[in-house]
């Protein structure tokens, strides 16, 4: 077999999108209901939940990557200009115009940040049960 050839860094043009698409998720990350969790509202959420397109803390992530979610941490990786779009299409307010479309905090209540047992049940409700 032929081996593969070493990876490429990225070009010049790449590094300026993996900047820009960082630039766009920072500002969209000022947005005061993008600095709470989506799902438990946690403060200052440090991941992205790329499937859904929402800010979430390190507790919904991990629960949203056992259900195979792109999950990415906002600080570490490289952004993709997709990825960006995909944070400006939803952000928290129109995810959760969608997906809590149903819902009701007397019925079911939110979370509590970092209780990784209520937010998992919680959390498959709102996106695979029926309250979109």
């Amino acid at each position: 077999p032929v081996p593969l050839p070493p990876p490429t860094p990225l070009s010049p043009m790449s590094r300026y999108e993996a900047d820009d698409a960082e630039r766009v998720v920072r500002d969209l990350q000022r947005h005061p209901a993008n600095q709470s969790c989506a799902d438990c509202r946690d403060r200052d959420p440090a991941y992205l939940n790329l499937t859904h397109g929402t800010f979430v803390c390190a507790t919904c992530a991990d629960v949203h990557r056992t259900a195979n979610r792109k999950i990415r941490n906002i600080t570490c990786g490289t952004l993709t200009l997709e990825d960006a779009d995909r944070m400006e299409e939803y952000g928290n307010v129109r995810a959760n115009r969608i997906w809590l479309a149903k819902w009701s905090a007397r019925d079911f209540p939110e979370p509590r940040p970092g209780n990784s047992s209520s937010a998992r049940e919680f959390i498959w409700l709102k996106y695979d049960g029926s309250w979109k």
